[in-house]
């Protein structure tokens, strides 16, 4: 029950709002979801108790002050491929643990991520560029699988998409990096 009430408490506080906005959201209430996981290990009952709800309960994991209760709930991401770019954000951990779950669990989520999550997570990457903990070479890794994806499905009805569900700042934030990456036209997202 402790679980599904986190549940539904996270999906309420985080329903309507882009990356940004939620994972703001998150840093502000990650003690109340992380008080409500009680022990680590009853993270592994979210999908058989929770449903649609593990996703958030997980996003709000990955952000959690407690590093094995971040570590859990990136490994577990790996099988919610909507959480790419949160898991892409923990690749900046300060817990080597956690960037090494992230990057396991990026291998997983990513062939099962929607092309409009992968765009948002390749934008999370290059917001990471200047961090300090990440691993370049693991940062490198990823934007280049998610470079494979992307150019490869990213067309005018992936623009479109995007044009429908974000704003016109949302959408140059996500397409300037790959634009300069030449994954993208200039002329495909004008």
């Amino acid at each position: 029950n402790i679980l599904k009430e986190t549940g539904k408490k996270c999906r309420q506080l985080l329903s309507g709002k882009n990356a940004k906005e939620v994972i703001d959201q998150l840093y502000e209430y990650r003690k109340y979801a992380g008080y409500h996981y009680g022990k680590v290990p009853e993270l592994d009952r979210l999908k058989s108790c929770c449903g649609k709800d593990a996703a958030f309960i997980l996003m709000a994991g990955m952000l959690h002050i407690n590093g094995y209760i971040r570590e859990k709930s990136t490994a577990l991401a790996a099988d919610y491929p909507e959480l790419l770019p949160f898991i892409i954000h923990r690749f900046n951990d300060w817990v080597e643990q956690v960037r090494t779950a992230a990057e396991s669990s990026l291998h997983t989520a990513l062939p099962g991520a929607d092309i409009v999550t992968v765009i948002a997570a390749y934008a999370e990457a290059e917001s990471l560029s200047s961090c300090v903990r990440l691993s370049r070479d693991a940062i490198n890794c990823a934007k280049n699988e998610m470079g494979k994806r992307i150019s490869a499905e990213a067309d005018i009805t992936v623009i479109d998409r995007l044009r429908s569900s974000c704003s016109e700042v949302q959408r140059r934030k996500l397409c300037i990096p790959l634009i300069r990456d030449g994954l993208l036209s200039a002329e495909t997202v004008e």
